[in-house]
């Protein structure tokens, strides 16, 4: 559902620092989870991921991948917006309206308006 959207939050997270980092986002999934009382055999289940992979997150022995945010915003029951720390969650709950080839047309809408940021500086 929101795998499109990843690389360009990641483009514009470089440029404007609007996305939280793979480590900011596994530190604020291990807050929720304490919060929620949710073991990490539990998240394992619900997200469908190794408990031992989980673990290597939490430690940072492996780097959590943000295209599987979606997958531990759904376990934990909040939004994709807010594990990635968008500061606008207008503009991702709009994305995910789009049909296919408007999201197509806003990701090269971005990335023109990267490139215009980035000869302007």
């Amino acid at each position: 559902m929101c795998g499109n959207i990843f690389g360009i939050l990641q483009s514009i997270s470089r440029e404007v620092r609007i996305v939280r980092t793979s480590d900011e986002v596994i530190d604020l999934i291990i807050k929720i989870r304490t919060e929620q009382a949710i073991s990490l055999s539990e998240l394992a289940r619900r997200t469908g991921i190794a408990k031992s992979t989980l673990s290597r997150y939490e430690n940072k022995t492996r780097t959590f991948p943000l295209n599987a945010v979606d997958r531990f915003a759904t376990a934990l029951n909040v939004h994709v917006g807010y594990l990635l720390g968008l500061r606008d969650m207008e503009i991702t709950e709009w994305y995910e309206q789009l049909n296919a080839v408007n999201r197509y047309k806003a990701r090269l809408y971005l990335q023109k308006l990267l490139a215009e940021q980035k000869t302007k500086g």
